[in-house]
Order: C-alpha cells, then structure tokens, then sequence
C-alpha cells in the first residue's frame, strides 16, 4: 500500500547540466555514495543511505522549482489548511483526532477541511489517518526494537489486539508476520 505520495510522483525527473549548481551537486553526491557503496568500510551502507535521502530531497526540490502548479498530494502539502492537518497527522499519530479537532489545528471548518482534505489527499481525512498509522506501524515494527503494545501504542491503538487486527486488515498480515519477513531478509536489515 503506497502512500499517496508515492502514487503522485512523476516516474521520471530530468535533471539536466543546465541545472547548475543543482546538476553538480548531483554527480558529486552520485560519485560519493559509489565509492562508499564499493569502499567496504564500517558505516558505508549509513553513508549511502544519508546521501541517498539528500539525493532524493534536492531532486525533488527541482521537480517543484520547474513546477509552478503542484498536483496531487505535493498540491495537498502546500495547501496551508490541508498541509496543517497533515502536519497534524504526521507529528502526532498517537493522538485520538477526529475531524473536528484537525479543523481547528487547520483554522478551518469540519465540512470545509473534509472537502478539501478529500479533493487534494483523495480520500477522508480519517482514512488518511488510519493509512498513516498502519504505515508507521509497519516501519517500527519492522525496525525491530519495540514491541507490539508499544507500537500499537504510538501509532494511536489502547488495545495490541485491535492494533493487530486493523494490521491485518491492511497489509494481510499482523505484527508477527511483518517482523518475520524481516528476519527472512537480513540483508535489508543489516546491509554493511
């Protein structure tokens, strides 16, 4: 299950010479996380994992500077309602919201945040909700360093057996299955 920005994305971004000092810094960083990649040294794989990130951080900061208008989710981001509400969301998602409280953390109505969250997000503002946490969820759970209750628990659940079973409901699997298919791959665990 992608998360809608994800889904929005352009499949291809062109960064062309012309795009200096952006194009630069782009073959530097490349060049860096190669050498680090074949290098075989203690916190390589961190190293590339980090350049990796600001790679993608600046490419898409290009895609937005030659793209006036933004569409989908990026145009939900900058929404200022829209984009609070998310913020919310993000930063927060153990907290019990409903729409009502988002609205207000936005400065907008219950009805007009609904209508906007849905047109730009493409789906409820409580859906999204539910999405982010199962997300999260997914992510810590298969870090491995906590456990099911703490997890359920910090992404908005008071009970580890109604955490388990909205998992489930999402993925197909609850918490056991994602830490197993973790342990199964060890080399997208512990790379370096």
């Amino acid at each position: 299950m992608l998360h809608p920005f994800f889904a929005a994305r352009p499949e291809l971004v062109h960064i062309s010479g012309e795009d200096e000092p952006h194009a630069s810094w782009v073959a530097t960083a490349s060049q860096m996380a190669a050498a680090e990649s074949t290098a075989g040294q203690r916190g390589a794989s961190v190293v590339v994992d980090r350049l990796a990130e600001a790679l993608l951080i600046q490419t898409l900061r290009q895609f937005l500077a030659r793209n006036a208008k933004p569409e989908g989710f990026l145009a939900a981001v900058e929404d200022p309602p829209v984009g609070r509400a998310l913020a919310c969301i993000h930063g927060r998602p153990e907290r019990k919201w409903n729409v009502g409280d988002l609205a207000h953390e936005a400065g907008i109505s219950r009805s007009g945040l609904a209508q906007r969250f849905r047109d730009l997000v493409g789906e409820s503002p409580m859906r999204y909700l539910a999405r982010w946490r199962m997300l999260a969820a997914r992510r810590l759970l298969t870090a491995g360093d906590l456990g099911t209750a703490e997890v359920a628990q910090r992404v908005g659940y008071d009970s580890e057996f109604a955490f388990a079973k909205a998992l489930k409901r999402f993925f197909g699997d609850g918490p056991g299955a994602a830490r197993r298919a973790v342990a199964r791959t060890p080399a997208v665990r512990e790379r370096g």
